[in-house]
């Protein structure tokens, strides 16, 4: 379920990276997905035709580009790729296309809500061994669901 941290003023609605948003393009552990100052949207869906919103961009979704990342360009045909914060990606017989919806064996995601934030920790897959952890917190006295 997303949380929600609001006040009088400000709601922002943040997805777990496990919830809605699947795709190979964007971070898994910082998914703002909506953003309101006093009521008012401030932040939309990449698209508004009529396909699937949980494999598109929104609110404030983010990237690690990897085109330059010698991973990616080692990695042979059919076996994975790291890409940070997603997990590992199966790279295909093209160079690498954002927009292409890789095979994904995903990253492990551990979440603790606090009053005023969520702490998210990534433990990344067997490409790469490190453990990141961050908190998406809102300043100010705000209420969390």
């Amino acid at each position: 379920m997303p949380h929600r941290f609001q006040n009088d003023v400000l709601e922002v609605i943040v997805d777990l990276p496990n919830e809605n948003y699947q795709s190979s393009r964007f971070d898994w552990s910082g998914k703002i997905s909506s953003v309101k100052f006093r009521g008012i949207p401030c932040t939309t869906i990449e698209t508004t035709q009529n396909i699937d919103i949980n494999t598109q961009g929104r609110g404030l979704y983010n990237d690690f580009d990897l085109q330059g990342l010698n991973d990616f360009m080692q990695t042979e045909e059919g076996n994975y790729f790291n890409k940070i914060v997603i997990g590992e990606l199966t790279k295909i017989d093209a160079p690498y296309d954002f927009f292409y919806p890789y095979s994904i064996n995903p990253s492990h995601f551990e979440h603790k809500y606090l009053p005023d934030r969520i702490r998210i920790t990534v433990y990344q897959t067997a490409l790469i061994q490190y453990t990141n952890s961050s908190s998406i917190y809102i300043l100010g006295s705000m209420n969390s669901s």
